[in-house]
């Protein structure tokens, strides 16, 4: 038989028990350089280096060094794209309604 693979999870993201042991580091640490970013965002090298230089991803580059980031501004940078399911959607919209000039029409 072969063995269940074991997971921990960390705040940020699932991490295999055979990955290396900085992962859990990483996961940890507030800032990070760009090769943590690009491991904690799962992209590649070359995809970081292009939202860096046209400014779509905050980072910090303290004494025109080496880039760093914002592990909350990652997260942030990840949950934009994010898409409401269609049952929140219908929600949201149905608040609306009963809150705005349609409960008021039908009062």
């Amino acid at each position: 038989m072969k063995p269940l693979n074991k997971n921990k999870m960390t705040n940020d993201f699932i991490i295999e028990e055979k990955e290396k042991p900085e992962l859990h580091f990483v996961a940890q640490k507030e800032f990070l350089d760009f090769n943590e970013a690009v491991r904690f965002l799962k992209i590649s090298k070359s995809k970081l280096y292009k939202l860096t230089s046209k400014r779509e991803i905050c980072f910090s580059k303290p004494s025109g060094g080496k880039i760093f980031f914002h592990r909350d501004d990652l997260r942030n940078w990840l949950l934009r794209g994010k898409k409401k399911s269609i049952g929140v959607s219908e929600n949201e919209a149905l608040n609306t309604m009963k809150g705005g000039r349609y409960a008021k029409e039908n009062d």
